[in-house]
């Protein structure tokens, strides 16, 4: 979508946090330690950081943030060339700004998250295939099966529905839980996913699939 190489972590947060910043750099940090015994093996980290919420931060809706290192003392702009790549890359998208015109396939990656649903005309191969994948109330049990592997090969994976877990329902919310498993429903995901998802009970969670049946 935006980078190639290293390790991507995906987080979607919903609602408003004061020092949503500081969590992102925690979480880059804490993968940094997790993933390498020493320092001699660090891989690059990016931070993919999907908000739905005015996140203060401008006007646009794609920031990307990276360090550097330059001369201090010169005039001239002149950055230090490193022999690995192994500095995080941070990619913040505020998508209450998105004014969905997408005029490549990133925008249209965000209207797809903006609206849940893939805008007519896309031309990104893998939203294509998605479009035709949402209409998950004609899948049969070995088709949703098939569906939760095709969201791990294209990369909203796992570690997405983890992140939603940690960066979103921990806020406390109870509506907010009710919605994300709404939406976990619609697009066919197993129940024991979306307990583990929401920390919904079980029979919240099947509660909640026999109302949107009938809608």
């Amino acid at each position: 979508m935006l980078i190639k190489g290293g390790k991507t972590i995906v987080s979607i947060q919903h609602s408003k946090e004061e020092d949503y910043l500081g969590r992102m750099i925690w979480k880059t940090a804490k993968t940094i330690l997790d993933r390498n015994k020493n320092h001699t093996s660090i891989e690059k980290i990016i931070s993919v950081n999907i908000l739905y919420f005015n996140s203060c931060i401008g006007k646009g809706y794609v920031y990307k943030g990276e360090i550097s290192f330059k001369d201090w003392q010169s005039i001239q702009t002149s950055e230090l060339i490193v022999a690995r790549d192994i500095f995080p890359e941070y990619y913040l998208i505020n998508v209450e700004n998105f004014d969905n015109e997408a005029k490549n396939e990133l925008d249209e990656w965000i209207y797809f998250f903006k609206h849940n649903e893939i805008r007519e005309g896309a031309v990104s191969k893998i939203l294509a295939t998605t479009k035709e994948r949402l209409s998950v109330t004609k899948m049969t049990e070995k088709e949703r099966q098939e569906y939760e592997q095709y969201l791990n090969e294209s990369k909203i994976n796992v570690s997405v529905l983890q992140n939603i877990k940690q960066e979103g329902i921990n806020q406390g919310v109870y509506q907010e839980k009710i919605e994300v498993a709404k939406k976990a429903i619609m697009k066919g995901l197993k129940i024991e996913l979306i307990m583990e998802m929401t920390g919904l009970t079980f029979k919240e969670v099947e509660k909640l699939m026999s109302e949107c049946k009938l809608t």
